[in-house]
This record gives structure tokens, sequence and C-alpha cells, in this order.
């Protein structure tokens, strides 16, 4: 999945800023942030409203320990390819990849820290037809980064 998670931070100067554990990166409003946001937001439901029509009795799942412990259903979940590790054609295979060597635990805790995270991706999976809690709008989903973020 392309960027699928939002910041509402309290303060209207952050609206524009990037995720603290982005550091490093450019905002999510500069043109390359922009760009896949917006394809995300029409590519993700449209996706997922098709996988729900072959599959209406799958659980949809956005972190990593529940999807583990539930041993079915579909993990949804962020790739953040950026800098050096960004080669356009292969961002997917590079994200799962990533994905893979952080088996067993995956995702980059550093991005949970992110200030009342809107989740776009259970947003789309809710207008897809899965039943998913509201609450989950407001918790990030597991993010796997290409690339680590610099200390």
């Amino acid at each position: 999945m392309a960027r699928v998670r939002a910041c509402v931070p309290e303060d209207p100067r952050e609206l524009a800023k990037r995720r603290p554990s982005d550091v490093g990166a450019p905002a999510w409003c500069s043109p390359p942030g922009s760009n896949v946001l917006t394809q995300a937001i029409a590519q993700t439901p449209w996706i997922l409203e098709r996988i729900h029509a072959h599959v209406p009795e799958l659980e949809v799942f956005f972190d990593w320990d529940t999807f583990a412990r539930a041993q079915r259903g579909l993990l949804l979940w962020e790739a953040f390819v950026s800098g050096k590790a960004k080669h356009h054609q292969h961002d997917a295979q590079i994200a799962i990849l990533r994905f893979v060597d952080q088996l067993p635990h995956v995702g980059d805790a550093n991005a949970n820290e992110t200030e009342r995270p809107f989740s776009l991706v259970a947003a789309a999976a809710v207008w897809a037809g899965f039943d998913v809690p509201a609450a989950t709008l407001r918790h990030p989903c597991v993010l796997v980064r290409a690339q680590p973020a610099a200390d």
C-alpha cells in the first residue's frame, strides 16, 4: 500500500508537516508525497472493493500482532519507499522484500508516535464494505520502510 496514513494534529500550523518518524523525508504534501497520496486515495478503495466482492467474509487487520495471532485474513500496511531505496518501477517489490526482512516483527515502531493519525487505509476498507470499527480510523497501520529513518 502507498501512503495510507495522515496526521490530524491539534495545532493547525502542523497540518502540512511530515510525521515525526519521517526524519529527512519531505512533508506528505510535497510533490512526491501528494502525488502518491492522491493515487492511493483512488486506487486503495478500488482494490479493496474488488477483494471484498470476491471474499466478503475476509477479515482485515491493520496491526501485525493481531494479524499474527489470527493467522488468517488480510493485513493492510503502508510501504514507505524513499530516498536511495526508491526505484519507481520496483517500489512494491522493494517494500515486500523489506517486509519479509522484518519478519517476525514487522513495522517501524517509531511510526506509532504519530500524533492523532487518520488511517486512510481503514477508511478505504470501510468504503469497500469491510467491517472495520470506527476507532480504527484513529490508529496507525503497520508502516514498513524500505530505508530506515535517520537518527
